[in-house]
């Protein structure tokens, strides 16, 4: 919502540069209250925002803002006083505005400025400096306007030249030092400017100062400053040294290094250290000469690329050391083949036989088995490796001209089955007569590793029967069989007296008188004749057989052989395996 702010009464005393108030009654539309401390506001029942302007000045201000309902203005478009193009030397630009206290805000990076960007004060800022090819971009924001369109201008400028190197670090020396200017720009010409002492306002070099052309003797208190130029190139950026030299000043140890310059396949590990006691030691990486504002030296640097270290040392009461350096070269080696495995990782039910290879020529394999990481001090690698337990293998491999290989690691899962023992008989089945006795082997062949002692019994012999073990307990050893003996003696056993036949004639005589005394009734006196004759059969039958031997106290009685089956048990601890045997007794 639009408006304007009317002054009601006022005086010329604004802070803002070029601010006029309206007059005592006036209203004067366009201008804003000026700046002013601790102001105060307030709505009116219309609408109309109030402000007092506040302590300032030498008076104060009423100001009335009418709200407006019609649409804002936009503020104007910034100017850029540079216009785009191409330049071939580091240019300045600044940038102004048509409205009325706008403020101004500008990026140089191509993005779009908002009002959180660098803010340009038309008549606070200095120029912006266009050292390299850009895009400079602005916009204006004014109170009861919108935001203007962006201003654009695209700058090409060749780069700047580098910024000259000096070989010696400012500091106090106690001999006349010899300075070098050196700078890494093709082609570039260095200007350099010599200040007695130490100036205030120093004038920097020119492409009007002394040309470098070598060597300079410094022999006296002095700052020197220097920069390059170079054709396809803008002028570089400024380089100084202050140096005092001071004959009566002891000088600080240089710093050393720990691995000296040279070219290494791996990243080197570089301690600086000074002999000077409590000596401050300052580094740089990136060529520059280090001074009392470069890195402090505090822990071993890594020097993983090529780059070159430059140290010094201060020390109270000394003059600062001389500038140490190394450079280092590194070129990585090819990295060797990582090691294979010929079985994978994963589940066994039995030991594994596992053999390790690499396609690296000449290389040598180095393993571990315990789970830390192999080295060059681990197990060397020269055949199949047997894995009998849960492990792990791991494993690199090395060789002239290559950079150990990554570790090569296989998981392997032993699950071997529990140590039992397999147990058996030779023959399966016996023959033994009454008084006498019978042999079989029994053999307990071990399994998984078994090697504890098994002792044996056995079941279901006839109670005239024992058996005995040749010996009584065998310890297998490694995977051969052990034997016992197993031996089956049956005793003697009294013949069965038969059974007597006799008893059956009373019944026949029975029989006989009974069909007398009924002789009218034959026929049925001869069924009970035949029904006689049935049981004296059977009765002298029975008495053939003499008896049956069966179960445990039938022994070898009369009757014929009997079978039985003997169950023979071998146990150790927990594991109980049988084997039967047959066994006939006549």
């Amino acid at each position: 919502m639009g408006g304007s702010i009317q002054s009601i009464c006022g005086v010329y005393c604004s802070w803002s540069q070029g601010a006029v108030y309206g007059t005592l009654g006036t209203p004067a539309p366009g201008i804003n209250p000026g700046t002013r401390f601790a102001p105060a506001g307030w709505t009116d029942s219309s609408g109309n925002f109030w402000l007092f302007g506040g302590a300032g000045g030498t008076g104060n201000d009423l100001w009335e803002y009418q709200p407006s309902t019609g649409a804002l203005p936009t503020t104007a478009t910034p100017v850029l006083s540079l216009p785009s193009g191409s330049y071939t030397s580091a240019q300045s630009a600044t940038i102004s505005d048509a409205t009325n206290g706008a403020f101004i805000y500008y990026t140089t990076d191509g993005s779009t400025p908002t009002v959180n960007s660098t803010v340009f004060f038309p008549s606070g800022s200095l120029p912006i400096s266009v050292q390299k090819s850009e895009t400079l971009k602005a916009i204006a924001v004014a109170w009861g306007c919108n935001p203007s369109a962006v201003a654009t201008a695209a700058y090409t400028v060749p780069p700047p030249a580098a910024t000259p190197i000096l070989s010696l670090a400012g500091a106090t020396y106690n001999t006349p030092q010899t300075l070098s200017i050196s700078d890494s720009t093709p082609g570039a010409t260095i200007y350099y400017q010599i200040y007695p002492g130490y100036p205030v306002n120093p004038v920097y070099p020119t492409t009007s100062s002394p040309v470098y052309n070598g060597p300079i003797t410094i022999s006296s208190t002095e700052t020197i400053w220097a920069m390059a130029t170079a054709t396809n190139y803008v002028q570089s950026g400024y380089a100084g040294a202050f140096y005092v030299i001071n004959p009566t000043a002891p000088q600080t140890a240089a710093p050393t290094f720990s691995v000296p310059s040279g070219t290494y396949t791996a990243p080197q590990i570089v301690t600086i250290s000074d002999a000077t006691s409590g000596a401050t030691i300052y580094y740089t990486t990136d060529r520059s000469t280090p001074t009392a504002n470069s890195t402090v030296y505090a822990n071993p640097i890594t020097v993983s690329s090529s780059e070159t270290l430059q140290a010094i040392a201060v020390a109270n009461g000394d003059t600062n050391s001389a500038i140490a350096s190394a450079s280092y070269v590194i070129t990585p080696l090819p990295t060797a083949a990582t090691p294979t495995f010929s079985l994978a990782s994963g589940t066994y039910t039995g030991s594994q036989s596992v053999t390790v290879s690499d396609t690296t020529p000449g290389a040598t394999i180095y393993y571990t088995t315990n789970g830390t990481a192999p080295t060059m001090s681990s197990t060397t690698y020269k055949g199949a490796i047997m894995v009998s337990a849960s492990e792990t293998i791991e494993a690199i491999a090395a060789a002239n001209g290559y950079a150990n290989s990554a570790v090569a690691s296989a998981t392997y899962t032993i699950n071997l089955a529990p140590p039992t023992f397999a147990f058996g008989a030779s023959p399966t089945s016996l023959t033994v007569y009454s008084g006498s006795q019978g042999s079989t082997t029994l053999t307990v062949t071990p399994q998984n590793g078994f090697n504890s002692v098994v002792s044996f019994a056995c079941s279901g012999l006839p109670g005239s029967a024992t058996c005995s073990f040749s010996p009584t307990t065998v310890t297998p050893s490694g995977s051969l069989a052990v034997a016992t003996q197993l031996t089956i003696k049956v005793s003697t056993q009294a013949a069965v007296t038969r059974p007597n036949s006799r008893p059956f004639v009373p019944t026949i005589a029975l029989a006989v008188a009974v069909c007398l005394i009924g002789w009218k009734k034959r026929r049925r006196c001869m069924q009970i004749i035949l029904l006689a004759a049935v049981f004296i059969s059977l009765g002298l039958i029975s008495a053939c057989g003499g008896g049956s031997g069966t179960g445990g106290g039938g022994g070898g009685g009369g009757g014929g052989p009997k079978s039985y089956t003997v169950t023979v048990t071998a146990t150790s601890g927990s594991i109980q395996q049988n084997t039967a045997i047959s066994l006939t007794v006549n």
